[in-house]
């Protein structure tokens, strides 16, 4: 029986001892909050250089239609270089995963609107001419010409701790009245 009472005894100073022994407490606790810091830190990360990249795709399509707008006659060639230049609106992300496409619409006195003429650059697709599109209700109006500048990049992110975060499709698209002329003629 003495040998219990004296493994009993040896048990509770360890136990105690354990208890007042606080050394290594910070290390353990830096150990199991480090995964959370290193994912909290990837997550703002990733979503700090999205709103970076979003914000540049918007400048780039109030670009395209403020240039554009300021046109009442138009070349192809200088429509391209537009696009061009405003494509330089998103340095220094790259122009490879870019689209812009620049439009003209037109409203007939029912309020139908058409596509006049539509350019792409990059990796755009240019609307069809002739082609009924459906504008925002707040500016849906009889008889009116707009330009309409769209931006679409796709933004692939670093997948250092999830695998499964794809490309992040980031657009804004912009409606500008012509500034110098009721419409803005594109010539060849």
């Amino acid at each position: 029986m003495r040998w219990a009472a004296k493994l009993r005894s040896k048990a509770s100073s360890v136990t105690a001892c354990a208890r007042r022994d606080t050394r290594a407490v910070a290390s353990v606790e830096f150990a199991l909050i480090l995964p959370v810091m290193c994912a909290f830190l990837t997550i703002s990360v990733v979503i700090g250089e999205a709103v970076a990249i979003w914000q540049k795709v918007s400048a780039t399509s109030r670009t395209i239609t403020d240039l554009v707008t300021q046109y009442s006659t138009l070349s192809t060639a200088n429509l391209i270089g537009i696009l061009d230049a405003a494509a330089s609106t998103m340095t220094p992300y790259s122009s490879t995963n870019l689209s812009l496409v620049v439009s003209e619409i037109q409203t007939n006195a029912s309020g139908q609107a058409t596509i006049t003429w539509s350019k792409a650059a990059f990796n755009g697709v240019a609307l069809t001419q002739g082609q009924t599109i459906a504008l925002p209700p707040l500016i849906d109006q009889p008889n009116i010409t707009l330009i309409l500048g769209q931006v679409q990049y796709v933004y692939s992110p670093l997948n250092i701790f999830y695998q499964g975060l794809g490309p992040i499709p980031l657009s804004d698209s912009s409606y500008w009245s012509p500034r110098i002329s009721s419409t803005v003629t594109l010539t060849p």
